[in-house]
């Protein structure tokens, strides 16, 4: 029987999500730290001098007021220049211009607004998340395990003929307890006393190749497609009802999406 292992579309499809979202968030936040938040804040330093000249002007004003009121003979009121008023109005057009751009007001960033975009955002999902969720991407597309009719298995390290078998480690296959992620793995033993890793979880196909040592070394407990001959006996039959959901939901996680266990 001749089996070639594939990817299963779950474990694709989930690490696709995370990283993409990892890349959407490294892409906002670097957005953000580069380009929106220094143009809020060049627009925030700007509409601040805006005022200042307002302010300036102003109190220019009030003291040339003061002035005439005081002595309307003696002083002379002084006359705004056209400098003072072609400030004035860059004044005015540097105000309209920022709140149009902004619709408002810009908002005064906090003091935690940058380096959340930058160590949560850019290090947190794009450094780190995204390549930790395309790593297994890559490994699930670029490895494959070959079963030939004569019995050799080709891994992605090795190659193993039949005769450097000497068994197979079914003891955390489809178990019900314990870690759920292990309950998809076997582990083939050869004579070098090395150990194997069949992993099921990952790629499809692999609970034959699973089964076919299986069978070959457990007939009266495993079949070819790697599963119990007999069902598991409850290890606690007088368990509560709540217990026995538990149990069942637990068995039922570690079950395949391709492979009946």
């Amino acid at each position: 029987m001749k089996v070639k292992t594939g990817p299963k579309p779950y474990p694709l499809i989930l690490n696709s999500a995370f990283a993409l979202f990892c890349l959407g968030g490294a892409i906002w936040g670097a957005y953000d730290y580069w380009v929106a938040y220094p143009a809020i804040e060049r627009a925030n330093a700007e509409l601040t001098e805006a005022r200042s000249v307002f302010t300036e002007l102003g109190a220019a004003d009030e003291e040339r007021e003061r002035a005439r009121v005081s002595a309307p003979s003696v002083v002379k009121p002084v006359e705004i220049t056209s400098d003072d008023l072609r400030r004035y109005e860059q004044a005015q057009e540097t105000i309209r211009r920022i709140t149009a751009e902004h619709g408002g007001e810009p908002r005064q960033l906090a003091a935690w607004d940058r380096p959340l975009q930058l160590w949560l955002w850019v290090i947190g999902c794009g450094v780190l998340g995204f390549p930790f969720f395309i790593r297994p991407i890559y490994r699930i597309l670029t490895r494959k395990w070959e079963l030939d009719d004569d019995g050799t298995l080709r891994t992605p390290n090795t190659t193993i003929t039949l005769d450097q078998v000497s068994g197979i480690d079914m003891s955390r296959w489809c178990s019900p307890t314990g870690g759920k992620r292990s309950t998809w793995k076997a582990w083939l033993l050869t004579s070098d006393d090395a150990r194997h890793e069949l992993d099921d979880h990952d790629y499809s196909g692999m609970h034959l190749i699973i089964g076919f040592y299986a069978q070959r070394y457990y007939p009266e407990e495993w079949t070819a497609e790697a599963k119990r001959v007999k069902p598991l006996e409850p290890t606690e039959p007088e368990a509560d009802a709540d217990s026995g959901a538990e149990a069942a939901i637990s068995t039922d996680a570690a079950g395949s999406a391709d492979t009946p266990r």
